[in-house]
């Protein structure tokens, strides 16, 4: 969103949209979640979107690293390792604040920084990101086609997806850094998003490239 924070009613463009359709959400839903994603154009500002979550009453604010895919990757913006743990722990103060709640996507080694900053990712695979027909991929970022809802039902696909050995490799590494297997949360994390760590490395089980523990990976 663009523009200064203002008015809803008295502004024009994106801004003024999307800030229509929050107080919209908030009026129907009763509470939302602001998520922005941190680039390498905005990490050392990002945390000023907490005023803005402030402003329009949401209930917390999700942080979202920019995926190296598509466009992204080609220009080179996402964001590095060190350039993201600033942006969060820059957040995470601001927020502070406020006592808004914060979590951050993509993100399982967030409760090692700040134990109340609340984390969501993939490795577990309780569920599934489909495509307009129907097939089911590995994730939403890699093109990866594991099954199809088609002639099936959902439950029978979701039961072939988790069966599947790319994903059992997802799921249950067998092979990680040594970074990761020293790493008190190598448990749970498992590498961390399989996604970013195939786009720059060519490897799913590379290792969590936003966690500072993996010198120098995901620098741009």
């Amino acid at each position: 969103m663009r523009g200064p924070a203002k008015s809803a009613t008295r502004i024009g463009g994106s801004y003024g949209s999307a800030t229509r359709g929050v107080e919209s959400l908030r009026r129907k839903l009763g509470g939302f979640t602001v998520v922005s994603t941190v680039n390498k154009l905005n990490y050392k500002r990002v945390h000023e979107v907490v005023d803005y979550a402030v402003s329009v009453d949401a209930d917390a604010l999700a942080l979202l690293p920019i995926m190296p895919s598509g466009r992204a990757l080609k220009t080179r913006v996402y964001i590095s390792a060190s350039g993201y743990l600033e942006a969060l722990v820059k957040t995470w103060l601001r927020a502070r604040e406020y006592s808004l709640k914060l979590s951050a996507w993509c993100t399982p080694w967030a409760p090692l920084l700040k134990r109340d900053v609340g984390f969501w990712f993939r490795r577990e695979m309780s569920d599934v990101d489909t495509d307009p027909e129907g097939n089911v991929l590995l994730c939403d970022i890699l093109d990866f086609k594991i099954t199809s809802i088609g002639g099936k039902s959902v439950v029978e696909a979701f039961s072939e997806f988790r069966e599947h050995p790319l994903v059992k490799a997802v799921r249950t590494p067998l092979k990680l850094p040594e970074q990761c297997l020293k790493c008190p949360i190598s448990l749970g994390c498992r590498g961390g998003c399989y996604a970013r760590a195939y786009t720059l490395k060519g490897d799913l089980n590379a290792g969590n490239l936003l966690w500072p523990r993996i010198s120098g990976a995901g620098e741009s």
